[in-house]
């Protein structure tokens, strides 16, 4: 049987009270509250004998109590709020025994405990003279600590108190004093331990039925008292939601409230006590016990598994079935000894404590032969590719699970490496990755069927193979007008070869292309080992030349800059002279020049002349041939230039717009001095160039 734990203890607690005078919560005995107030009820102060108190209109949330005095004396109470400062304020009715002719308030206070700097207590004692105080800050009380006179009752009396929550939030606690007596209210008996068993049916999982009512017995300590159960203490204590019929617990550590009543008063009791289900017994299946063998079947004892299962089986009666009914029910029970087949089978153990001290319960016990995996390559070479040529790999062994599993499931077969027989045996250091190189090496190995838990061992010898290696190559271009394909090439002598053009074969170590773009040719050696090289093809043509920019007037060490456009590798070459890569040439002399513009791919070659302007800095026109004139060389190049000379004294000496044969040193035919000559020189869109020279005779 399952067993349920009760502990009782005794205790005065009310966590939400009836807020209207009808209504009213008896005091009972020395009664310590824990209340929470919440809303209010009927108005009784719209009534015409019941007139507000003129301390506070009472129209917050509010509780209502009724005192019954049965020996004359003084009454007293305690209110301590759970926030220290909330104001909870109260005010007294009597002596009356009419919710309907109420009178004047005899006690009101309403005191702000923020306001007036003291604590929220509040309630009546011996020490107060003063019956009421507030509203506010306002006291009549020297000693200002929140509380009034008690009262003076006699035997018989009825007076009602209500409380309402002015300010602030919380419940408060309450307890009543003074020489008066109140009604006793019920006494509850404590309970010893008591241990239930969950004996219900199917499934034995700690939750059951319990019929609370066979404690009322035990919990009625006097003479005209009933009990309810709840499952609240907020229930318990307005007498809402009463357990009736079975209660079927939640957990294993169920709260249960007890409300006791007199019959003969309005006096009641509170406790609770905790309902317990012991889940140590709980009914379970095993993870199946898988008997891995290559034969159809092998036979067990269930009794070698009761350690496994219970180690304190030996203080249980131990039977055996077929299924759980007849487990509950004790029919047909079954011999220990039983033979498993690869069909999936299950029996039932059922564990009774003959003293009764624990809870039966029941195991199922599942169990099947199942074959083991199969190492079927051993030993199995594992073979690896280097990746960089170094003869080193971390090589990553789940690459080599499926050579090993050769076709067997691998969602259901884990394959595990080790690097020693020893480690293999113990199953520790795992490995997921192995240094290897190409010396071979021994690995050891099992693969385990992660359902069944069965294994094979074997063996596999790691190597690593060298990978192809194919030289870097330049890009090369191709011709945009190109008539015939441009020729790719790479190291032959591999087993296949395969272009991301579509060419591959064994002999494709060449391929053809006609555009421009990166081609790719993966090459396999004997060990499949694989390399990727990807060739950039460039297009190409011959140049466009854009400008021609020179620097010139510079006696002999001008420059010349050569641009040019197109998609083309150029070189440059000026008047003849070798190519070169730079499109710059300097310490060039006056003159025309030509230059070769020429496609490093064989696209073509552009050709254009240009003209270095520059004079000599001086001539001597002395008949002989040599230097008679002076000129520019190249301006005829330039339409609408114009050429001035000037003598030192800036007089105008000649002028000419056309070309010609250049000045001869004289004016009027009048040969002019020895001496430095003036010229400027207006080519137009250009700059105004001015600049001088010597004549000498």
């Amino acid at each position: 049987m399952r067993k349920l734990f009760f502990f009782l203890f005794p205790i005065f607690l009310i966590a939400q009270n009836p807020n209207d005078c009808v209504n009213a919560i008896s005091l009972c005995g020395d009664t310590d509250l824990a209340i929470d107030p919440a809303g209010i009820g009927v108005d009784e102060f719209t009534l015409p004998n019941n007139p507000a108190p003129n301390c506070y209109n009472f129209r917050a949330d509010q509780v209502w109590f009724k005192i019954e005095i049965e020996q004359t004396g003084q009454f007293t109470f305690t209110l301590d709020p759970e926030q220290d400062q909330a104001d909870y304020d109260f005010a007294v009715f009597g002596p009356t025994t009419d919710c309907t002719n109420l009178g004047a308030a005899i006690r009101c206070s309403s005191i702000n405990p923020a306001a007036a700097g003291i604590s929220g207590a509040t309630g009546l004692n011996d020490v107060a003279t003063e019956v009421s105080e507030g509203p506010g800050a306002m006291s009549n009380d020297p000693a200002n600590d929140g509380f009034l006179r008690a009262l003076d009752v006699i035997a018989g009396e009825t007076y009602y108190i209500i409380i309402g929550l002015a300010i602030g939030d919380g419940g408060f606690t309450m307890s009543t004093g003074g020489s008066a007596q109140l009604p006793p209210p019920p006494e509850i008996n404590p309970l010893d331990f008591i241990e239930f068993c969950d004996n219900d049916p199917s499934p034995n999982d700690g939750i059951t039925n319990i019929d609370l009512t066979q404690f009322d017995t035990d919990l009625i300590a006097t003479p005209n008292t009933i009990v309810r159960y709840f499952q609240t203490e907020n229930d318990a204590n307005i007498n809402d939601n009463e357990i009736v019929g079975l209660y079927q617990n939640n957990s294993n550590s169920d709260t249960i409230y007890v409300r006791a009543e007199r019959t003969d008063s309005d006096c009641v009791n509170f406790s609770e006590f905790e309902l317990r289900v012991d889940d140590e017994a709980v009914d379970f299946t095993t993870e199946t016990e898988f008997f891995c063998s290559t034969l159809t079947t092998e036979t067990l004892n269930l009794s070698n598994y009761l350690d496994a299962i219970e180690p304190d089986f030996n203080q249980f009666q131990v039977t055996y079935f077929n299924t759980i009914d007849d487990a509950y029910i004790d029919a047909n029970p079954i011999n220990p000894n039983r033979t498993a087949t690869t069909t999936l089978q299950q029996d039932v153990i059922k564990f009774v404590d003959p003293t009764g001290d624990r809870c039966e319960f029941y195991v199922t016990f599942p169990y099947q032969v199942a074959p083991p995996p199969v190492f079927n390559i051993d030993p199995a070479v594992g073979q690896f590719c280097d990746d960089d040529f170094d003869d080193f790999l971390d090589a990553p062994l789940a690459d080599l699970d499926a050579e090993i599993l050769d076709g067997q499931d691998a969602s259901v077969n884990d394959v595990f490496y080790y690097e020693t027989p020893q480690d293999r045996t113990n199953d520790i250091n795992r490995l997921t990755t192995y240094g290897i190189s190409s010396t071979p090496q021994t690995l050891y190995v099992v693969i385990q069927n992660n359902v069944t838990g069965c294994i094979d061992v074997g063996e596999v010898s790691a190597r690593l193979n060298p990978k192809p290696f194919l030289e870097p190559q330049e890009p090369i271009g191709i011709c945009l007008d190109a008539t015939t394909p441009l020729t790719l090439e790479v190291e032959q002598g591999f087993d296949y070869y395969e272009w991301s053009n579509g060419d591959e074969g064994p002999d494709a170590f060449q391929t053809q292309v006609t555009t421009s773009g990166d081609f790719t040719v993966t090459v396999t050696n004997e060990f499949g080992c694989t390399t990727d090289l990807t060739i950039t093809v460039e297009p190409s043509e011959a140049a466009t030349i854009v400008e021609i920019l020179t620097d010139g007037f510079n006696s002999g060490g001008n420059n010349a800059t050569i641009v040019v456009e197109g998609t083309g590798d150029y070189e440059f070459s000026i008047d003849g002279l070798p190519y070169q890569d730079e499109n710059i040439f300097e310490n060039l002399f006056r003159g025309t020049h030509i230059v070769d513009v020429r496609d490093k791919n064989g696209c073509g070659i552009t050709t254009q002349d240009f003209v270095v302007l520059d004079f000599e800095p001086f001539f001597t026109p002395n008949d002989d041939g040599y230097n008679d004139t002076w000129n520019i060389e190249g301006i005829e190049e330039f339409p609408g230039t114009v050429l001035t000379i000037f003598d030192r004294h800036g007089k105008l000496l000649y002028q000419f717009t056309s070309p010609g044969i250049g000045w001869d040193g004289t004016f009027n035919n009048q040969p002019m001095p020895s001496s430095s000559y003036w010229f400027t020189l207006e080519i137009p869109d250009q700059e105004i160039l001015k600049g001088y020279f010597a004549l000498k005779r």
